[in-house]
């Protein structure tokens, strides 16, 4: 059965507890190497920074969209029940 990792199990290091993973470079570098399609990220890297920002607003934007018209269809199909 899938788990979510708790920080506490990645080490017994107290001083590492609590701490986001996401602020450690190294692990952003390792996701984005193992994860990432090297054509997008040969893409983003040549886009113009203010490009980038948009582009990835109107992605927000649309998944935003896409997850209001599910919660919607779900409250339908549970009145309708």
């Amino acid at each position: 059965m899938p788990r979510k990792a708790l920080l506490s199990e990645l080490d017994d290091d107290s001083d590492e507890q609590g701490k986001d993973p996401f602020d450690n470079p190294k692990i952003i570098q390792d996701l984005t190497d193992k994860y990432a399609m090297s054509e997008v990220v040969d893409h983003m890297a040549d886009l113009d920074p203010w490009q980038l920002i948009w582009s990835s607003l109107g992605t927000v934007l649309k998944l935003v969209h896409q997850m209001l018209a599910y919660i919607k269809r779900v409250c339908h199909q549970e009145v309708e029940a």
